[in-house]
């Protein structure tokens, strides 16, 4: 079984320089206006599993910045994509005053949309690779900060050890007890969605799908349906309450079309902020 090890990804206080996205300025600023405050996300070094420094750009391919002010409004919007020899550094100006500052970094294919620090959403609800900062601050002059993002999502592996899959093009994830919807404060997700993903079928067996994990929820319902060409269902498996939680992998392996090839037990895990985990094995 293979063994990922993400690290987490961090801002780091540096030099007060503005990102090529967030040097536009935005609601009738002038570059006179406040104080320049600077986060920015540049290289971690993990040791000792790693002596490489790794960049935020590695693990997202969009970070969604935004700042509220003490009543609530947003203040700022800034996105930026990757590639950029400047993805991860946002300067912003600020009025002396107190701010909430929340940013995401994932790989949707359009930004997120940031609102509200509790109610996060993004682009047809499509949950991947999630990190996210949230923050409480009083400007009172230039500041630059230290902080780190941290993974807010849970993964389903799915590995089919099928030798063939007879009249399938593609398989559909239909899985409720998750979120789709991020609340920023909190880390976890805040509505209750019923979340669909499809995936063409691949060589390899392995399908992986996200979600935001519910202090309300035990677990995800997931129902896996095999489509053929025009779009009917040639097979069909239900799991129930899956378990998931932040920062964690939960595995199931067996064939889809004939049942379990092979029993697993299920395998205890611990917590880190800055590896993704195992939360078990299972019987697909």
């Amino acid at each position: 079984m293979k063994r990922f090890f993400i690290p987490s990804l961090c801002l780091l206080a540096g030099p007060l320089c503005v990102a090529c996205f967030s040097s536009t300025l935005k609601d009738g600023e002038t570059e006179e206006e406040g104080f320049r405050v600077t986060f920015r996300c540049a290289e971690y070094e993990q040791v000792p599993f790693e002596t490489r420094a790794i960049v935020i750009g590695q693990y997202a391919s969009r970070l969604d910045f935004a700042v509220f002010d003490a009543d609530g409004t947003r203040v700022k919007n800034i996105t930026q994509v990757a590639p950029s020899t400047d993805f991860g550094t946002v300067s912003v100006r600020l009025s002396e005053g107190d701010y909430t500052v929340v940013a995401v970094a994932h790989n949707g294919e359009k930004k997120a949309t940031l609102t509200s620090p509790s109610k996060i959403t993004f682009d047809s609800n499509k949950v991947t690779d999630t990190f996210v900062y949230h923050k409480e601050i009083s400007v009172e002059s230039a500041e630059a900060y230290n902080m780190e993002m941290k993974r807010c999502v849970a993964m389903v592996r799915l590995q089919m050890t099928d030798d063939s899959f007879p009249d399938t093009e593609q398989f559909q994830f239909y899985y409720t007890g998750g979120s789709s919807t991020l609340d920023a404060t909190t880390g976890l997700g805040c509505v209750a969605s019923r979340q669909t993903e499809k995936r063409p079928l691949n060589s390899d067996g392995i399908y992986e799908i996200y979600t935001f994990p519910r202090s309300d929820s035990s677990g995800l319902k997931l129902t896996i349906s095999a489509l053929n060409a025009a779009g009917e269902t040639v097979g069909e498996k239900v799991l129930e309450s899956v378990p998931v939680a932040q920062n964690k992998i939960t595995v199931y392996e067996g064939t889809f079309f004939t049942g379990a090839a092979s029993q697993h037990e299920t395998n205890g895990t611990f917590y880190t902020d800055d590896t993704w985990t195992f939360n078990g094995y299972y019987d697909l």
